[in-house]
Formats: C-alpha cells, sequence, structure tokens
C-alpha cells in the first residue's frame, strides 16, 4: 500500500530497512512515500536487570515517519484516523525480510497543522493491543501453549511460536519436552470473580492472560524475526546450544532443536 526505505551503514555494508504500511484488503500498486526525521522508531519495553519479570510482556511499538508534502499525504493520514484498528498494519523489513508487525492505532496518529511540509507519525503496537479484547468467560482444560497461542491469535498475525524452557513438571512423562507443551490449566481461572451472586465474575483482557502465565511460569515474551518469542532466562545458561521448541499460530508443536543464539558483534556494527 505505502512504504518507506531507509538505509544504515553497519561495518562495511548496508542495512535496508522498509517500513510498510498494509491496508486490510488493498490489492493495487504500492506507493513509496518519503520518510521524515529519522524514518521510524522502534521501542520494547525495558527489562529491568534487576527485576527481569517486572515486564515479562515486551511489548513493542512501531512509528513510521513520513514527510507531509501536500493534501495527498494528508488524505492518507486523515483516512487512517476515521478507520478503524483492524484496518491497517505496520510491518518491518530487514534486507527484505519481515522481523515485525503491528496493529496501526488510530487515536494515536500525530501530525501538524500548519504549512506544508511536516512530519506525521503512524503509530503501531503489538502485544499492548490484546489490553483492549476481551479474554471470553470459558471453562476448558488445555494446554498453556494452547491458551498463550490463541490470545496471540487474536492479533491475527498468524505467527509461529518459538520457546526456549528448561523447566520440568513433576508428572512430566517426557522430560525432555517443552512444559508448556505438557502441563494444562484451566480456563475459568482468567476472569475477575465477583463478590456475590449479584456481582457475577467479569472478564479480563487478553493481555492480562498473557500478562499472568508469564509470570506465573518466569517467561519473557517478545515479538522479533517474525516469531513470538518465549524465554527462560535460566534456559539461556549455556547460549551456545538452547533447547527450542518450535509451534504454529495455533499452538501445535513443530519441531525441536539446540540452537546456538550467540551473535559476533564488531565494534564498527551499530546495535
Amino acid at each position: 500500500y505505502k512504504y518507506i526505505v531507509a538505509k544504515e551503514l553497519s561495518g562495511s555494508s548496508d542495512v535496508t530497512y522498509r517500513i510498510e504500511l498494509l491496508k486490510n484488503g488493498y490489492s493495487g500498486a504500492s506507493e513509496q512515500l518519503e520518510g521524515a526525521d529519522n524514518y521510524f522508531e522502534h521501542t520494547y519495553n525495558k527489562i529491568n536487570p534487576r527485576n527481569p519479570f517486572e515486564n515479562p510482556v515486551q511489548s513493542s511499538q512501531l512509528d513510521m515517519i513520513i514527510h507531509v508534502q501536500g493534501q495527498d499525504e494528508l488524505d492518507l493520514l486523515e483516512e487512517i484516523f476515521a478507520g478503524d484498528e483492524d484496518d491497517y498494519i505496520l510491518q518491518k523489513k530487514i534486507d527484505g525480510s519481515v522481523v515485525w508487525q503491528g496493529k496501526v492505532l488510530n487515536d494515536l496518529l500525530e501530525y501538524d497543522e500548519g504549512d506544508y511540509p511536516f512530519p506525521g507519525r503512524i503509530i503501531a503496537k503489538d502485544l499492548s493491543y490484546l489490553k483492549g479484547v476481551e479474554y471470553p468467560l470459558e471453562e476448558n482444560d488445555e494446554k498453556i501453549i494452547v491458551t498463550l497461542a490463541g490470545a496471540l491469535n487474536e492479533l491475527g498475525f498468524g505467527l509461529d511460536i518459538y520457546t526456549y524452557t528448561n523447566w520440568v513438571e513433576n508428572n512430566q512423562s517426557d522430560t525432555s519436552d517443552d512444559f508448556l507443551n505438557n502441563v494444562y490449566n484451566d480456563t475459568y481461572a482468567f476472569r475477575n470473580y465477583g463478590s456475590s451472586t449479584e456481582q457475577g465474575d467479569t472478564t479480563i483482557s487478553q493481555y492480562d492472560v498473557i500478562d499472568r502465565i508469564c509470570r506465573n511460569y518466569n517467561l519473557i515474551l517478545r515479538q522479533s524475526n517474525n516469531a513470538w518469542h518465549l524465554f527462560h532466562i535460566s534456559a539461556l545458561d549455556d547460549p551456545t546450544s538452547v533447547k527450542r521448541y518450535v509451534y504454529n499460530s495455533s499452538g501445535a508443536q513443530q519441531s525441536s532443536s539446540n540452537v546456538d543464539l550467540t551473535i559476533s558483534v564488531d565494534s564498527t556494527d551499530l546495535y
């Protein structure tokens, strides 16, 4: 639909960033816009090293910053503002590969009202969007990973889930498997209990469900490299050989393997 391109020198080579604004149902040609200021900003919730589970759900935000040079760009911003939150997503690519996507929040648009040109900021979020999506009042026994997958699927991204865990449940028959694929929870617990029969139970958000699971099991969740990643810090004791379990977006396990999570950092590279 619309996109901007930015390049950055990393070591001796260029890294190409492409920020795409995608419109639901659009099938026409794409159009490049001119980026403004630093073109885009991508931020995550910060991890407190003294209390890493203070923010276990690592929500992130991507800002696409364009030059509003005339009525066409202004019409685009006003179209987004008048649309629904399911109409647009922002997608971030690095050297042609998708690494992140998020829902555009039309009420967070930022732009000046004055003479052209001026910067316009289109803002998208991933996990924090789920704070506005209710978890239904239901009672099911299901695997932890299936509950997580169901909540994440409310975003509609269809991303795989990678888990890096080393906990083992006492009654787990296969101790080499991911405990998230073996332990069941009762979804009846995901609600606010009413204080009396007159004041019945009320719903919580899909974000709250994810947050409760992460806090209960010491997990840290974030989106990167076009997938959801769930970490146990204790599983990273030897980062050259970490057990990784891969699930599809429905929470069905696809594979498992040991992976090396280390990277080489050159002093001239930008991070």
